[in-house]
Formats: C-alpha cells, structure tokens, sequence
C-alpha cells in the first residue's frame, strides 16, 4: 500500500509559521479549508486521516503534529 504524503513549504511570519501547500493534495485540503495555507490545526486533522507530511523548509515546524 502506497503510503500518503502531502508536502508543505513552511514560512515564518511574525513569530508563527505558515505551511504553504505544494502537492495536489495539500492544495485540495488547502481548497477544502477555503484558505491559501493550511493551518497548524488542519494539518493535525490531515495526519489523523493518515498522512505523513513533509516540510521543504523549517521541518522543526511540524514538530508535535
């Protein structure tokens, strides 16, 4: 069974981060949560649906999802 991914390029803005969608299917969750980036709470919404996400930048970001 192939194993689901969605990655996100992760930005830093005034002290928080911004997970910007970079797949398809980050951007279709990105659709579904009607917003250009996806939220710390979506994300850990998405990982409970199965999968793994993969930051390009600042990786450390998704610590504790």
């Amino acid at each position: 069974m192939e194993k689901l991914t969605i990655t996100v390029n992760v930005d830093k803005h005034y002290g928080g981060y911004l997970f910007y969608p970079e797949c398809d299917n980050a951007k279709i969750f990105a659709e579904l949560a009607k917003t250009k980036t996806l939220s710390y709470q979506a994300l850990k919404h998405i990982k409970k649906l199965g999968y793994e996400i993969v930051a390009k930048d600042f990786s450390s970001a998704l610590e504790g999802i």
